[in-house]
């Protein structure tokens, strides 16, 4: 309604309102020369209020004598919706009375128009500094969240006294460090509050700081009963002091450990006969550079270097080029890991001492690495022992060990001897603990099972591909393919077992999946509801695909939205009710409007999502063709595999051919009501003019008098034409298939021509809409409206007074003698327009329909003249829904009848 938040500066938009558009116009054209100042206008309290909720203003100016009600009346419903939005009552109704009832409303401004006074410039001036005002409240509210949404997401503790040492603020990271609500402290003495301090130097140098008014910083320790190291900055002003501090206790802990550790350090190189090194690590640059700071004796005297040689050397100035850019590579990779690693390298520095085993370990300070400790081991002769065997091993090893199946061999007595990488990942364990160990992945109720297999296998039986189920080191359960081969020495005897098995866990569980999803789509077919499908569609997600935060959306096409069906339990405790989606506003749009399932691996990389600031990463969302969307999500990115995704689809698939069959079974329960409905019309109101035909035509028979076979056939019209509503209404709702674009105008003047209109009038606005539609039915729809109006609305003689300019309403000059005109006054005046929301509506200035009647006006057979057939208003309505557009009937400006047609679909 109100728009501060949006700008500050600019022109101010006002909405006037009074029924009299001249003066209207006239204050519009003042206001603009007196400022930059642009009007809207309102004809009466209804219409304002509409704008108001379409449009953003800054001021509201209304007169106040209005049609329904006083400006001030409207006044009073404008603040209840915003309170912050300046109103003014410009009226030149002046009084005491008035001023005071203005007063009471809170209306912003008064300013009563007197005879041969110029007040469009005192009224210009009052908008400006009203709205000035207002967008100044509006700039230092938003200014003040933001500066305390500041200090509540910093990471510093931060709190606020004043110079009586009163705690003026406290942030909520404060709040927690102390085991203090910040609420609840607010207005106390600090020295009361944490007596603990008191004496202590924190104290002095606070005190110090507030009286030199100079900021301070320090590291301080707080004794019980916090007990912990803080870095404290104290900024002082006339207000008081202002502290920030960040807990550093870690740090300091830290501190003392590494001074520790190089203590241990210096006296294991002087000790021990191992090659040991120290590097310093140097990490301002792109990347890490190293020195040597320290050698052992041991690592001199394997080396032949000394630290004398090697101190404030990099690799490369010791090793070569080639050799020190491989060391820089190991020990660049220790930093980046921040953690032990080991590898063997090749560095020749003797005949005899060719290959190491190194490993280093970083030492981290302040959360940076500062220097790397290592130890090197000469392994050269058992590297020469290794590749010997390794050359005769490496094929078989490097298929083994490739392979993405678990490749295992027990002995005789079920003991691992192999166990494959495609082992460690299929099951959780290493080989080092499996290795020398009953088989560990057998569960205590396969155990006979386990020993056929391995009786049968050291009888020399092969085993291919026979499924089974074995246990993984955390416990769950997989379902596995096993081919299994005897292995034999040179004397032919069964020694061990080589065992492969493939998993098929994922296999077996889609085939489980797959199968619920069958069952979860036959209890769909036979849902009878949006609501029922929904409901079953979010269990289904969550009990057999294990998507817990999954919601489900159906298109109205009325709101021409994707509106809410129902969510799951965890999608609820997370987001709450699920929003609507309108055109452009979400990616769940885009994703139905496409009609593409759409999957993002994280959504926060994504533009144009709902809410900016969702929790969710990983989303997956399945247009269910024409009748809405099925959405999942996840708060962790890349969460959803292919295959989760194609059984996603497949319930959306089914979700959708559910809900196609609930619309057409819906469509056909309707209209088996309608047949019934018909019928009973046909039934009922074809009998009597059928009767009154047969009964006037036996007279006419018997007396030849023509006047008894006019009224026959006056019968037999009346006949033809329910005959012809009755077709009419037989495909009123039918929805309209190929739509094309239709001049209303030229459709309502069309219409007249058909349509025995005698003395009436009809007067067809020129900004009456185009729309999408049928121009027969829409023909039609005009037709029957103007039939309407000519038969059952004349105008009375008092019509005129209902517009004297006294303020009473239309209905209150109305008499039970207007509302019984007779049938057929033609001098009715008939007015087709266009609504401030886009669509139009058909006003008369007739007698009008009651309030009481205006519910049952579209119900079938419903009609107020004898000669009608009661289908008129009905086949309106009908034509209506077909168009997907809604009717309702209200009183015009005149006092007639008016019908209003909303287009929006």
């Amino acid at each position: 309604m109100a728009r501060f938040d949006d700008s500050a500066s600019g022109p101010i938009e006002v909405l006037y309102v009074n029924d009299d558009s001249a003066f209207a116009d006239l204050v519009r054209t003042k206001l603009s020369r007196f400022g930059d100042i642009d009007v809207r206008t309102a004809a009466d309290a209804e219409t304002a209020m509409e704008q108001l909720a379409t449009i953003a203003v800054d001021c509201v100016v209304t007169s106040y004598a209005l049609p329904a009600g006083t400006g001030i009346d409207l006044l009073e419903e404008v603040q209840a919706a915003d309170e912050d939005l300046p109103t003014v009552l410009f009226t030149g109704r002046g009084s005491e009375e008035v001023a005071s009832r203005a007063t009471r409303a809170d209306v912003s401004d008064y300013i009563p128009i007197r005879p041969n006074q110029e007040k469009f410039k005192l009224l210009a001036r009052r908008i400006e500094t009203l709205v000035d005002a207002a967008r100044k409240r509006a700039a230092a509210d938003r200014m003040s969240d933001r500066f305390r949404r500041t200090l509540e997401r910093a990471t510093d503790a931060i709190y606020a006294v004043d110079t009586d040492w009163r705690i003026e603020y406290m942030n909520e990271k404060m709040g927690e460090r102390v085991g203090r609500e910040p609420a609840a402290v607010v207005g106390k003495t600090l020295w009361e509050e944490f007596p603990s301090i008191v004496g202590t130097e924190l104290e002095e140098r606070y005190r110090t700081a507030m009286e030199t008014g100079e900021a301070v910083s320090f590291e301080q320790y707080v004794g019980e009963p916090f007990g912990y190291w803080v870095d404290v900055r104290v900024f002082p002003d006339e207000d008081g002091l202002t502290v920030f501090s960040q807990e550093i206790t870690e740090r300091k802990e830290r501190q003392r450990e590494y001074r520790e550790l190089a203590e241990e350090y210096d006296a294991l190189l002087d000790t021990s006969g191992d090659a040991i090194f120290l590097l310093d690590v140097d990490t301002t640059g792109q990347e890490p550079t190293f020195q040597f700071a320290q050698l052992s004796p041991g690592y001199e005297t394997q080396t032949g270097l000394s630290t004398e040689e090697v101190t404030g050397r990099t690799p490369r100035d010791v090793f070569g080029e080639e050799r020190g850019a491989e060391l820089d590579a190991n020990y660049r990779e220790c930093v980046e890991q921040r953690e032990p690693i080991s590898y063997r390298e090749e560095l020749m520095v003797a005949p005899d001492a060719r290959f190491w085993e190194t490993s280093l370990a970083p030492v981290i300070v302040d959360d940076e690495t500062v220097r790397i400790v290592g130890i090197a081991r000469n392994v050269t002769e058992q590297v020469r022992r290794e590749r010997t065997l390794e050359q005769t091993n490496q094929r078989l090893e490097g298929l083994i060990e490739a392979a993405p199946l678990t490749i295992m061999e027990i002995d005789a007595d079920g003991n691992v001897l192999r166990w494959n990488k495609g082992a460690e990942e299929m099951f959780g364990w290493s080989s080092e603990e499996v290795i020398g160990e009953f088989n560990p992945m057998v569960p205590e109720d396969r155990q006979t099972e386990f020993e056929a297999h391995r009786q049968a296998a050291l009888e020399g039986s092969p085993i291919r591909g026979k499924e089974i189920q074995r246990e993984t080191k955390d416990g769950r359960r997989l379902d596995l393919l096993l081919s299994v081969a005897p292995i034999s020495d040179s004397d032919g005897e069964v020694t061990s077992i080589l065992a492969v098995l493939e998993d098929i866990t994922e296999q077996k569980q889609l085939e489980s999946r797959l199968r619920s999803l069958q069952r979860t789509a036959q209890q769909l077919s036979a849902a009878q509801s949006t609501g029922e499908i929904g409901d079953l569609a979010v269990d289904a997600a969550v009990e057999i695909l294990g998507l817990e935060t999954t919601a489900i959306w159906a298109y109205d096409d009325r709101e021409h939205a994707l509106v809410p069906i129902t969510e799951t339990s965890k999608a609820r405790e997370l987001f709450g009710e699920s929003p609507r989606f309108t055109p452009g506003d979400s990616l769940a749009w885009d994703a139905f409007e496409s009609g593409e399932v759409q999957v993002f691996d994280d959504v926060s990389e994504q533009a144009g999502r709902y809410n900016e600031d969702t929790e969710m990463r990983s989303e997956v969302q399945v247009p269910l063709g024409e009748y809405g969307l099925l959405s999942t999500g996840s708060p962790t990115t890349q969460k959803f595999s292919e295959t989760d995704v194609d059984l996603f689809r497949i319930l959306g698939s089914t979700v959708e051919a559910s809900l196609a069959r609930a619309k057409r079974e819906a469509e056909l329960k309707r209209q088996n009501e309608r047949l019934d409905q018909f019928a009973s019309v046909v039934a009922h109101d074809l009998r009597n003019p059928l009767t009154v035909a047969m009964g006037f035509l036996e007279v006419a028979a018997e007396t030849r008098d023509p006047e008894h076979f006019t009224k026959v056939e006056s019968a037999h019209a009346r006949i033809e034409r329910l005959i012809e509503d009755l077709l009419t209404l037989a495909r009123g709702e039918t929805t309209i298939e190929d739509a094309e674009e239709i001049d209303l105008g030229a459709v309502a003047r069309e219409a007249w021509g058909y349509v025995d209109t005698s003395e009436a009038t009809v007067d067809v606005a020129d900004d009456v809409p185009v729309v999408a539609g049928d121009p027969g039915r829409l023909s039609q729809l005009f037709e029957n409206l103007f039939r309407n109006a000519v038969e059952h609305g004349s105008t009375s003689p008092d019509s005129q007074a209902r517009q004297d300019r006294e303020g009473r309403s239309p209905s209150s000059s109305r008499t039970q003698s207007d509302d019984a005109v007779e049938y057929g006054g033609k001098d009715v005046t008939i007015t087709v327009g266009k609504r401030a929301d886009g669509g139009f509506y058909v006003a008369d200035d007739g007698v009008g329909i009651p309030p009481e009647d205006r519910e049952s006006v579209f119900d079938h057979g419903v009609t107020t003249n004898e000669g009608g057939t009661g289908f008129g208003l009905s086949i309106v309505e009908d034509i209506a829904k077909a168009h997907g557009w809604t009717v309702s009937v209200g009183e015009s400006s005149e006092g007639g009848a008016r019908f209003d047609f909303d287009t929006r679909r």
